[in-house]
């Protein structure tokens, strides 16, 4: 990309992209596989028209190749549930107001972008369980197995509305938002290689299943609701398990470790 720059620190811990931090303010993400170039190549076009429209700071991109994209670094640390919790009531009201803002925006996103990978149509999570019934569930306790088909069949009960307008982050995991814990303010969100078009209601309920039930109970809004009814929260498990299985990563049944799990807690 025709710049250089001494190298800081390499952060290996996403899925499919290793990231390059460089003195001066800058980051390079280099991805692992032709299926991560992919996905790197999209979000480095996506990044460039979201921004201008979102109240808080993504990535800039400075250049990209294939493969490759230069960004500005953003300073911060992850938002994990123990540091949401540990913040002064009137700052943690305010990065989850930021945090909804957010989500509010990439919301009311018409753009004419390709459909995010998540499943979210019906027939997403029609495959989603026929690959579980061939490759999870036979692995599983029948009781658990019973438990995991239960969370299916809430979800199909109240499925999303696949034509909904607007943008999912689409791994809106802690590790991609990012705290001052000094100041502690929200910097920036990061990661959108997973982005694409789809109810904005799974981020919040990716955020709900890692930061439970006090992250989101004071939202009453339509989004809310929404992440609430779907049920979506509770399909990860079998999702990253499955994905895990298909394609011989161990590590990613791990993923999920240190989520709240305390979601849905008033539903019986």
């Amino acid at each position: 990309m025709g710049r250089s720059a001494d190298l800081r620190e390499i952060n290996r811990e996403g899925t499919s992209v290793d990231v390059l931090i460089l003195e001066g303010g800058h980051v390079v993400r280099v991805a692992r596989t032709d299926a991560a170039a992919d996905a790197l190549a999209r979000e480095t076009a996506l990044l460039t028209r979201i921004a201008p429209h979102l109240p808080v700071r993504v990535p800039d991109v400075i250049d990209s190749a294939p493969g490759l994209a230069l960004q500005v670094y953003i300073p911060g640390e992850p938002l994990t549930r123990r540091r949401l919790a540990n913040l002064p009531p009137a700052r943690r009201e305010a990065v989850l107001a930021d945090t909804h803002n957010f989500l509010t925006a990439m919301g009311g996103l018409a753009l004419d972008v390709p459909a995010a990978p998540a499943p979210h149509a019906p027939s997403d999570f029609a495959d989603l369980r026929s690959r579980a019934e061939l490759t999870l569930f036979p692995r599983l306790s029948r009781s658990l197995a019973e438990e995991m088909r239960g969370f299916l069949d809430e979800q199909a009960a109240e499925p999303l509305d696949s034509a909904r307008p607007g943008l999912i982050h689409g791994d809106l995991h802690p590790s991609h938002l990012l705290i001052d814990t000094e100041n502690q303010t929200l910097t920036g969100i990061i990661d959108f290689g997973l982005a694409g078009r789809a109810d904005t209601a799974i981020d919040l309920a990716g955020l709900w299943y890692n930061w439970g039930d006090g992250a989101i109970a004071h939202l009453t809004d339509d989004l809310a609701k929404r992440a609430r009814a779907c049920r979506y929260a509770r399909t990860y498990e079998i999702q990253w398990a499955l994905t895990a299985l298909e394609e011989d990563r161990p590590d990613w049944l791990l993923y999920a470790m240190g989520a709240a799990k305390a979601i849905g807690a008033d539903v019986w």
